[in-house]
């Protein structure tokens, strides 16, 4: 993924975390340690144009997201596993639900 990313990411370290759709990944990006980096949003790379974007999902989110662990997609639904719990999200940007544990996977549509 790194040789895919535009040079200024490439001064920090990268971490892939979900495919958003057959052409766009989603990824946390840091110019420290990406354990203990401080995540203002989740970034979107587009693999045919290799265009970098923040996740029109997040793009208005107050607060920032602290080690960002895992995120799932479904064809409905994206999941946020961070270090102050789990939010659920449609994606199309409604928040649904928020739970005070990372602990959280999505199983259903």
């Amino acid at each position: 993924m790194d040789s895919l990313l535009p040079a200024r990411f490439k001064e920090g370290k990268a971490a892939p975390l979900a495919w958003w759709s057959n052409s766009e990944a989603l990824f946390i990006w840091s110019q420290t340690e990406l354990g203990n980096a401080s995540v203002g949003g989740i970034l979107s790379l587009d693999l045919k144009s290799g265009s970098v974007s923040e996740n029109s999902v997040l793009r208005g989110r107050k607060t920032k997201l602290r080690n960002v662990r895992r995120i799932d997609c479904k064809s409905k639904f994206l999941l946020i596993a961070h270090e102050d719990g789990s939010e659920l999200f449609t994606r199309a940007g409604n928040f649904i639900r928020h739970w005070a544990t990372p602990n959280v996977r999505l199983r259903h549509q």
